[in-house]
């Protein structure tokens, strides 16, 4: 479980604010167990995401869990991610695509300078050119991407009206980006629509099918199932399950 983070956040905030999150977690899986299951109190392995450097913080945060007239503490580490050490190519490495919109968080209060600005726009770019190279590589889902986006978009938005003035070179990545958003979104709404249109069209031929079994004539099913438009792969697909069904 991640959480996130900014500079001069006490320890025992973060650690409150963890422990929390991870005893609601696990409240939450205890109330889906059966009633014979063994009552386990499990939380996540908590992660800390701090955007900002903040040279006090280690890779890790040691804490302990006890419990009320036990001498026992079970110890454990909340994991650090520094993200100020890492840039766009490295989280992609390290497959922490969900990272990656909170690239441009580190911009939120640097002084609008044509250095910060430029590195604004730099990273804007890289971020929106990992995002839809990881969806045509396939490792991340159309809506997934879509989403990622909405987040780019809005850190990008709510920057660039504060500290750049609404710079325009600004405003046409953004313009670009959500372009991309927009056709990715029309394109998950036609694949459901072609989804299922084809699952229609399979239940048609498999119910035209059923008349194998009351002696109607295969030519005759396949006739049908073609004058109605339904695709030959679609109708091969649906007599050899029938056939098969017939043969069991």
């Amino acid at each position: 479980m991640m959480h996130l983070s900014t500079p001069h956040m006490q320890i025992k905030s973060i650690a409150i604010r963890i422990i929390g999150y991870g005893t609601g977690y696990a409240m939450d899986r205890l109330r889906s167990m059966g009633s014979g299951d063994d009552v386990l109190f499990e939380i996540p392995v908590p992660v800390l995401i701090q955007i900002d450097k903040d040279d006090s913080l280690g890779d890790s945060i040691p804490a302990r869990l006890g419990v009320s007239g036990r001498s026992d503490k079970l110890e454990f580490e909340i994991k650090v991610i520094k993200l100020w050490e890492h840039d766009v190519d490295s989280l992609v490495e390290m497959e922490r695509y969900l990272l990656l919109p909170f690239v441009l968080a580190r911009h939120r209060n640097k002084k609008k300078t044509k250095e910060n600005t430029d590195a604004f726009i730099e990273d804007l770019r890289k971020v929106s050119k990992a995002v839809t190279e990881l969806y045509d590589e396939g490792k991340i889902s159309k809506n997934l991407a879509m989403e990622m986006f909405a987040v780019i978009e809005g850190f990008a938005v709510v920057i660039n009206s504060r500290h750049y003035g609404d710079n325009a070179v600004i405003e046409k990545e953004m313009t670009n980006m959500k372009t991309t958003r927009i056709r990715f979104s029309h394109e998950f709404i036609a694949e459901g629509r072609a989804e299922g249109i084809t699952e229609n069209q399979m239940n048609i031929a498999l119910i035209a099918f059923q008349g194998l079994k009351r002696g109607r004539e295969m030519s005759d099913i396949v006739e049908m199932l073609k004058e109605f438009e339904i695709p030959d792969e679609i109708i091969e697909s649906a007599k050899k399950q029938a056939l098969d069904e017939m043969e069991a």
